[in-house]
This record gives structure tokens, C-alpha cells and sequence, in this order.
């Protein structure tokens, strides 16, 4: 039996120090790629259906080039249980594999050294990895694995990546490139969070770090064995952590909210850096970038009941009332070509909001654009260049069957008349549809007092680390080919899974209808 020591953290006392737990568990990214445009400016949008599904897309998309024809190309999981590799450029379907359920994102890394990324995707109490050019199985894991995205990174140390999944009791499996179990770390008795991934402990290995309950848990490797530190915060944690340096001292922390607080933590010093009240339950997982033009990142939480921006010292900056974007990390991100970032934000409403606080404290006046889809957004949108014009595109899945891709229309296209091709993705007739920025008319607005950032005592550079939605300081978008943390969980997947199976059930009954009818 397993033994997890945690230590509670009191609003006023300093925190007790992390108590460590040894493993005699034997050995036997998910990886950013940083792209760029060259700012052309832009002065629309336009927005087509890709992809209509059998089902609700209720995962994020992940964009990689898959067939190295330096175009990216796009997967992407449907509630229908395929999952749809989509060919950038023509949006044809590349390949489909029936996975399971399909609510969470895949991820995504060159596993076994030849070049070719793979595709690892969490189903219902299995593991797949499939060859991305082909589609090609290369190997399945079956076990008690949850519907949550896995993460990839050399965790070991040896040299190689490996897959680290999350399970309903309270482990966490370690595998290797080829499909062989390294590990199970047990960290408790409940289920297990989406990792994130990357050096907290300062030792030059990457870490894992999960949610589990109303714990934190650090599962770090050093010579052959498995070391779990274990932290208790103040309520059940619902999302999951992100990895920033907020402290400066050049080691990731840890930054992660409750229904209460959100927290940063020093895993290498043991200890608490901060915490600031928010309130509402988030799904997903704070960001971290500048958000209104300082050169000083800013950290976005998204919660059921608004989105709040802090500084780094833990103040509030701003928070948005009423805009729920909880079930999907903000995106931070540059994608009008302006020099300062923008927030993408996927919200539960329908709604794709791109949103521009450099020149407006408030989000329905920073609003540059907004398109409503028919039916919830449940994780965060994909960014990337999809047609090879140099311009990052916006990837963002519906609850109403589709895949939509939202393409920024430069001066330079508008002037020789560029427009989107028709979709391939599907055999139904694809819908493409034009709008114009700021469509949608508001006649109530957020409260959102501006509050002045303090000055940070070192400069702060982005984290290269699992977290999706870090970008870097002058406002350059990364870019990430793993859905280690892009892909972010649902509040319960029991619900989903019975709407989704409740769905097909209506679908399949609806058809014998009309056949009978026939």
C-alpha cells in the first residue's frame, strides 16, 4: 500500500516543505516548434468548414506535417470515434482511425527516429499510436488509461521521448517510443490529470506534474528509481498545471487553480510563491504571455465565471465577468500580424472571440472578431500555418459536427483576390462563409477596470515547456505539434460520453425511421 504525504497550505503560514516518496519502480511533447510570419497586416477573416464529422468535435486539433510536403497538415479526434488526418493546403482527409470516443486531442512526436511524426491517442481503456503519413497502427497498450491527452518527453533521461498517460486510479504510466510500459507511478487513488511536462526540480530532467483530488504531484526520475513529491491545496482541482519560470531563477514552476485560488508554486525551493483569489471551476489549465503590450508576461485563467489576468507577482490585472472559457485554455498568441498578441478564446457559448487589449482594457471593445458556431466549444482552437501562405490559421472544433478553419485575409490577398478553396474533408457539401470583424453585436460588456502591472526585478523569457499556450514576450506565436496540453479535459467525461453514445443512438434510430418510412 501507498502512502501520499501531502502538505496542506495555509493563507498565512509559510508552507510546510514537499515530503518525498521513493519508488523502487524499475526502468526497463510533446516538443514546441517556434514559427513566424512576417506581420503582413490584416483586414478580415474568413471562415470555412473543413471537416464535418459524424459527431461533435469536442477535442482540440493538433497541426503538424505529416506527409513533408512543408505544409502542415491537421489531426483531429470527433465524438463519432475516428480520428481525421486532414491534408493542409486542400483539406482532404488524409486517413481515419476509429479510436474510441474521441474527446480529448491526440499527441504528437517522432517516437521511433525516422523523421515521421507519430500520433498517440488516449480511447476508452487504450493506448494507440499510429504512423502519421499513413495512418498505420505501429502499436496499442490496453489498460486503465482515462479519456485525457497524453503527454511526450524524454522523462527518463535517456535520450529517447517517452509517452506519459494519465490513469482513473491514480497512476501514471510511463512508455516507451516502441510501446513498452517503463513504469507505473502510483500517485494517489483518484483520476489523474493531463500532464505537463518539463524541469521543475532543477535538475536537467523533465518532470512530470499532475492534478490529482486536491493534490500536486512532481514524479521525477534519478537513478532508476521514481521519486513522487506531493503538495495539498485547498479544494479539488479540476484542471491541470502549466510550467512558467515565474520567479526568475531560471527553474519551472508550477502554476495551477482550485475553485478558490490560483496558485504558483517552487517546486525546487519548496515552496509558495503566491496565491490569488479567482472563483468558478476551471477545466483547463492557466496561460502565460504578454497580453496588453508591456513586454512582461501576463498569466490567463479562464473559469466558469470569467477570465481573469494577473501579473507574475500574483495582482489582478483585469477580469472579464461572464465569459466562460473554461473548458479551453486561452490562447495567447499574435495572429493579426500587429506585433502584440491577441487572446483566442474558445468559449462554452459557441463563440470564437479574437480579442486585442493593447488598445482597450475592455473585451467587447478589444474585440477584433467573433464567430458563433451551433453548439458548445470544448477545447481550445490549434494555430499554425495550414496553406502554406506564411500566415498562421485558426483550427477550432464545435460541438455542432465541424472542424472550422478561420483564415486571416491580408491587404497583400485581399488585393489579388485570394479566397479559400472548397472542402474535401467531407463527402457533405462544406459551407464557407465570409464575416467581417467585430460581427457580433453586444449590448452588455464585461467589468474589467484596468489595474497597473507591476515591474518585475529580472527579465522573463517563455518557457519551453508542455504548456500550449505560453508565448514568447515580444510577441512572436509558438507553435506545437504535441496535444500534450493543447488537448485539455472535460469536467466529466461520464456526461460526455453518455450525451455522445445518447447522439448516436438518436442518429441511428432516426435513420431505421426513414428507411421504414421508405
Amino acid at each position: 500500500m501507498v502512502l501520499v504525504v501531502s502538505s496542506a497550505l495555509s493563507a498565512t503560514a509559510s508552507p510546510r516543505p514537499w515530503l518525498e516518496e521513493k519508488y523502487s519502480v524499475s526502468r526497463t511533447g510533446f516538443y514546441p516548434g517556434n514559427w513566424s510570419w512576417d506581420g503582413r497586416r490584416v483586414v478580415d477573416y474568413n471562415v470555412s468548414v473543413i471537416l464535418r464529422a459524424g459527431l461533435c468535435i469536442a477535442a482540440s486539433p493538433v497541426i503538424l506535417d505529416l506527409n513533408r510536403d512543408n505544409v502542415s497538415d491537421i489531426v483531429v479526434n470527433s465524438c463519432d470515434g475516428f480520428t481525421y488526418a486532414i491534408s493542409g493546403g486542400d483539406y482532404r482527409v488524409l486517413w481515419k482511425k476509429r479510436t474510441g470516443l474521441g474527446l480529448v486531442s491526440p499527441a504528437a512526436a517522432d517516437l521511433d527516429g525516422d523523421k515521421v511524426p507519430d500520433i498517440v491517442i488516449a480511447g476508452p481503456g487504450v493506448l494507440f499510436s499510429f504512423r502519421g503519413s499513413d495512418g498505420a497502427q505501429e502499436w496499442v497498450v490496453k489498460g486503465l488509461f482515462y479519456k485525457a491527452t497524453p503527454g511526450i518527453a524524454d522523462v527518463d533521461c535517456d535520450g529517447k521521448p517517452d509517452v506519459v498517460a494519465n490513469t482513473l486510479d491514480g497512476k501514471v504510466a510511463v512508455i516507451s517510443g516502441n510501446g513498452n510500459i517503463e513504469a507505473w507511478v502510483k500517485v494517489g487513488s483518484q483520476e489523474v490529470s493531463i500532464p505537463a511536462i518539463g524541469d521543475v526540480n532543477g535538475d536537467k530532467c523533465p518532470d512530470i506534474v499532475v492534478a490529482e483530488d486536491n493534490h500536486v504531484h512532481v514524479v521525477s526520475y534519478s537513478k532508476g528509481s521514481w521519486k513522487v513529491y506531493s503538495l495539498g491545496l485547498d479544494a479539488r482541482i479540476t484542471g491541470y498545471p502549466s510550467l512558467y519560470d515565474v520567479n526568475g531563477d531560471g527553474v519551472l514552476d508550477v502554476l495551477i487553480a482550485t475553485p478558490n485560488y490560483l496558485y504558483a508554486i517552487d517546486v525546487k525551493d519548496h515552496e509558495l510563491l503566491w496565491r490569488a483569489r479567482v472563483t468558478g471551476y476551471s477545466y483547463s489549465s492557466p496561460s502565460i504571455g504578454d497580453v496588453n503590450g508591456d513586454s512582461m508576461p501576463d498569466i490567463v485563467l479562464a473559469t466558469t465565471d470569467g477570465i481573469y489576468l494577473f501579473n507574475l507577482y500574483g495582482k489582478l490585472e483585469k477580469f472579464f465577468r461572464g465569459v466562460n472559457a473554461a473548458f479551453g485554455s486561452v490562447i495567447i498568441s499574435d495572429v493579426d500580424g500587429d506585433g502584440h498578441n491577441e487572446l483566442i478564446v474558445a468559449r462554452y457559448d459557441g463563440e470564437i472571440d479574437i480579442v486585442d487589449l493593447t488598445s482597450s482594457e475592455n473585451y467587447y471593445d478589444g474585440l477584433e472578431f467573433a464567430y458563433v458556431t451551433q453548439g458548445p466549444i470544448m477545447k481550445p482552437a490549434a494555430i499554425g500555418d495550414v496553406d502554406g501562405d506564411g500566415v498562421p490559421e485558426i483550427i477550432v472544433g464545435s460541438r455542432d459536427f465541424n472542424l472550422y478553419l478561420i483564415n486571416p485575409v491580408t491587404a497583400q490577398s485581399a488585393a489579388t483576390n485570394t479566397t479559400i478553396s472548397p472542402s474535401k474533408a467531407s463527402t457533405r457539401t462544406p459551407s464557407t462563409t465570409t464575416i467581417t470583424a467585430k460581427t457580433v453585436t453586444r449590448t452588455t460588456h464585461a467589468s474589467g477596470a484596468s489595474i497597473t502591472t507591476g515591474t518585475s526585478k529580472h527579465p522573463i523569457q517563455a518557457a519551453n515547456t508542455t504548456s500550449s499556450r505560453i508565448s514568447q514576450a515580444q510577441g512572436t506565436p509558438v507553435s506545437f505539434i504535441s496535444g500534450a496540453s493543447s488537448g485539455l479535459p472535460s469536467p466529466n467525461y461520464g456526461l460526455l460520453a453518455g450525451l455522445a453514445v445518447f447522439l448516436g443512438v438518436v442518429s441511428a434510430l432516426t435513420l431505421l425511421y426513414v428507411k421504414k418510412r421508405r
